[in-house]
């Protein structure tokens, strides 16, 4: 729990529940706060339900560029509870250190991994412009930018694949137990929540 709570970010906005994740991290020298929050961890994690509040997001709506009347040039920022992330940091961490050590990742992908970035990506596709100039060999390229991803995932067929994948049932449950029963608010410039 020390690991999730330390890698929550500082000076971010926090959720509805206001608590910024800086005084997470000040418990840890007397955990009043972390030790009843590892008491409740321990029952959603043998088949309790996550609280609500875990769940709940206030989207901030913040203008990019371009017309203003345009709704494509805004976009939202969901503020989550800082307590609801520690559990996730948790299994976020389980998950990875699963799916290295069981090979589950093309070696390819260097995105969300530990100790990889796009950085070494950007490494391999300059050696390969490198290779291809010497060897007279034509390369061609594709970068593709899905527009709202995240947005569009049939989350019945994620939960098939990462199932597919050998990734625990019991990390794969209580993701699915995050996601399911999700609500947003849309926070106004005035401040008020949406219904």
């Amino acid at each position: 729990m020390a690991r999730a709570t330390q890698g929550l970010k500082n000076w971010k906005a926090p959720g509805h529940d206001s608590l910024p994740a800086e005084l997470l991290k000040i418990d840890e020298d007397e955990p009043f706060v972390l030790g009843h929050l590892h008491t409740i961890l321990v029952k959603v994690w043998n088949g309790g339900d996550i609280p609500r509040e875990w769940k709940d997001a206030t989207i901030k709506v913040l203008y990019k560029k371009g017309d203003r009347s345009n709704c494509n040039n805004y976009r939202g920022i969901s503020l989550l509870s800082q307590v609801g992330k520690v559990p996730m940091k948790i299994i976020t961490n389980r998950l990875s250190a699963f799916c290295e050590a069981n090979n589950i990742l093309p070696e390819e992908q260097c995105g969300f991994r530990p100790g990889r970035s796009t950085v070494d990506m950007l490494f391999v596709l300059r050696r390969l412009q490198e290779l291809g100039r010497r060897k007279k060999i034509p390369l061609y390229m594709c970068f593709v930018d899905l527009n709202k991803a995240y947005d569009s995932v049939d989350r019945e067929m994620l939960w098939k694949v990462v199932a597919r994948a050998r990734i625990p049932a019991k990390l794969i449950e209580v993701v699915r137990q995050f996601h399911d029963g999700m609500r947003a608010r849309v926070r106004m410039d005035d401040g008020e929540l949406s219904d």
